[in-house]
């Protein structure tokens, strides 16, 4: 028992307003094991043992723990008296979902795509929806290529839904003829990955035929 962490203690106090006496029993989380690994949440790289290292939930940012070690950067870090990281620059660790649980405590499931968007061909001026279905996500990112990189999309001009799972282009014209798009999914409370979809093209039919005997035959939308 002697190398057993210490979860709780029972104090016994005489009160000053009545001299009863009186007992209040205190919980130690820090002295917990939360994922029951056999190390104690204060000596436990993985506290929650949703394989994200504490030092990466804890600051908010996938690769906080540089090296893998389960610390601060690469290497040991440098701390101070009361064992803080001196290079860490948060005052407290992070709870991404707002839910009063701090990340690193409260064990989360990492984002997963089910099914990439599909190509889609409209005509000029009509509506074309790229969709993705996903599991544990909290933000979505829609991008565009702009041949040299993936650009962040927002609602503006001829695009809605950019931060959702239904990216909408309204109105395209032929110069979008060709477009790439793809979205990145992610979870507040799980830093360590983001999944990102596989490419989609927007595909413009024309919007007339010539024939060989100059007749000209406009195509109906849809």
């Amino acid at each position: 028992m002697a190398n057993m962490p210490i979860s709780e203690i029972s104090i016994t106090y005489t009160s000053l307003i009545n001299s009863s006496l009186n007992s209040a029993r205190l919980l130690l989380p820090l002295c917990s094991d939360l994922d029951g690994d056999g190390a104690i949440n204060s000596l436990d790289i993985d506290s929650d043992g949703d394989s994200c290292n504490d030092a990466d939930e804890a600051y908010g940012v996938a690769g906080t723990d540089a090296d893998g070690n389960g610390m601060y950067g690469t290497g040991n870090p440098s701390v101070g008296s009361n064992g803080a990281v001196l290079a860490a620059s948060y005052s407290q660790p992070v709870d991404g979902n707002s839910n009063t649980t701090y990340d690193f405590l409260e064990a989360t499931t990492a984002p997963a795509i089910a099914s990439s968007p599909i190509d889609v061909t409209v005509c000029p001026g009509c509506t074309a929806d790229f969709i993705v279905t996903a599991s544990n996500v909290d933000t979505y990112q829609w991008q565009f290529f702009n041949g040299t990189s993936w650009v962040d999309l927002s609602d503006t001009g001829i695009y809605s839904g950019t931060d959702s799972d239904n990216l909408t282009i309204t109105n395209p014209s032929p110069s979008d003829h060709n477009s790439q798009y793809r979205v990145i999914v992610s979870n507040y409370g799980y830093v360590c990955s983001l999944e990102t979809s596989s490419p989609a093209i927007l595909n413009i039919r024309v919007n007339k035929v010539i024939t060989n005997r100059r007749i000209t035959y406009r195509v109906k939308k849809n």
